[in-house]
């Protein structure tokens, strides 16, 4: 299933947009008991926006908005028999809210311990801990001048119509984050401790992405949501029935880069991770990349091969290394957990090998045919690559007496040699950070 269309679906990333109130100075400001993050009263039920003049939003968007968090939709509340309220206000939409309810559960324990937060807030309620507070801040914020407090939050009842009529236009996730996206990257996802951590931003992009891979896994049935043949009417029954997978990995180089000419690799590596990540169809799979370590989510290997989902690494020439954790929803991204008999898999992934290769193999991964040939000079020594070795690796010297009098040393006396901005102030040789950064003049 392709991405998802903000003029018709629901776009999940804005489904926590209430955390973006300042809820003690719209009480002020409205007189309504604006409380929690679903626009609300302290008792969960909708806040007459309409008496202050506002304009409520309507669409599958707004019913996320509203009927997400836990008290929202019950736990044993079944689909075709929703509380009357939420039936007219999602309408066709509740099996996505459900679904929405689901991605927000596997999004928030993936980047915050919930369990800690669940003992926070029953000593909330036995009035042992302080109350969550719409002020509380970020904790390692990147900008030092944002360490101090959560920005602007919205405070005012033109601020707030703002944000109604923004919703109400149907703006897709990337719009939402132009507008909201410096706001989003300044607060909390859980405003109170341990939450503090993971900031709002990246909790609604990873609601996002479990979201649309368990949109394209599901099916809407005539008693609720089938999944794998298995129909429920409920997301506890959903969470407690259904299996999926997360999937730790690392990127294998198949060979070692010896030479400044070898170097190319790294270059190909970060090309096929951007167009894994720009790929509709797999990039709602990676919750995380970095250079060579990345994560997914997927359902069992009978519906979603892993080896489809990585196919831009395994047809750039890489192998992919895998823990891969199959389990409830429920318990999923609890890797300690043996509840519901998790299996817990070792894959390793490479690209096929031909059945028979005929000299010259390929000089750097010797896993190929070398059928291209390289020469930077006349007189050289032919070399042979499979196609892929060689990608983007011209661009790199192969001869280090070329750079010899244009290198300015560091105190650490590694020679870096800018392969990409993202490692600019890193050796290439041994890792080692360095203070001032090897170029050529």
């Amino acid at each position: 299933m392709g991405e998802l269309m903000a003029e018709d679906e629901l776009v999940p990333e804005l489904h926590d947009v209430g955390k973006l109130l300042d809820n003690e100075a719209l009480r002020a400001a409205t007189g309504l008991p604006f409380a929690h993050h679903c626009f609300s009263n302290p008792k969960y039920q909708p806040l007459d926006l309409a008496s202050v003049g506002l304009s409520v939003p309507t669409g599958p968007t707004w019913a996320g908005i509203r009927y997400h968090g836990d008290r929202g939709l019950g736990p044993m509340t079944q689909l075709g028999a929703p509380p009357r309220d939420v039936a007219a206000e999602a309408g066709d939409a509740i099996s996505d809210v459900y679904l929405l309810i689901i991605a927000d559960h596997l999004a928030a324990s993936t980047s915050r311990p919930v369990a800690e937060e669940e003992a926070r807030e029953a000593r909330q309620q036995a009035g042992t801990w302080p109350p969550d507070t719409s002020r509380c801040h970020r904790l390692w914020h990147d900008d030092p001048n944002e360490r101090t407090g959560t920005g602007p939050l919205i405070a005012t009842v033109s601020e707030l119509r703002g944000l109604l009529a923004f919703v109400a236009s149907k703006p897709d996730a990337a719009a939402f984050y132009e507008r909201y996206g410096r706001l989003l990257g300044q607060i909390p996802e859980g405003k109170g401790f341990p939450g503090g951590v993971t900031n709002l931003r990246t909790h609604c992009n990873l609601v996002g992405r479990f979201y649309r891979v368990l949109r394209s896994a599901v099916r809407r049935s005539a008693g609720g949501l089938t999944y794998a043949g298995d129909e429920q009417r409920t997301y506890v029954g959903m969470e407690h029935s259904w299996r999926f997978r997360l999937a730790r990995c690392r990127v294998r180089i198949p060979g070692i880069p010896a030479r400044l000419r070898d170097l190319g690799v790294f270059q190909r590596l970060e090309a096929a991770l951007e167009s894994l990540e720009a790929d509709i169809d797999r990039r709602n799979h990676l919750l995380l990349a970095t250079f060579q370590d990345f994560w997914l989510f997927l359902p069992p290997e009978d519906i979603r091969p892993i080896s489809h989902v990585i196919a831009p690494l395994l047809d750039a020439g890489f192998h992919v290394e895998g823990e891969v954790r199959e389990a409830l929803l429920v318990n999923l991204t609890d890797w300690g957990s043996r509840d519901g008999n998790p299996l817990v898999t070792c894959r390793y992934l490479q690209p096929e090998l031909p059945a028979h290769v005929s000299p010259p193999i390929c000089e750097v991964c010797q896993l190929a045919p070398g059928t291209t040939r390289w020469q930077r000079r006349p007189d050289d020594e032919p070399e042979h690559y499979a196609p892929y070795a060689r990608t983007h690796a011209t661009s790199i010297p192969s001869d280090l007496n070329i750079l010899k009098s244009g290198l300015k040393a560091t105190p650490l006396g590694c020679v870096s040699v800018s392969i990409s901005s993202r490692w600019k102030n890193t050796c290439d040789g041994c890792s080692r950070s360095t203070s001032q950064q090897w170029v050529p003049t």
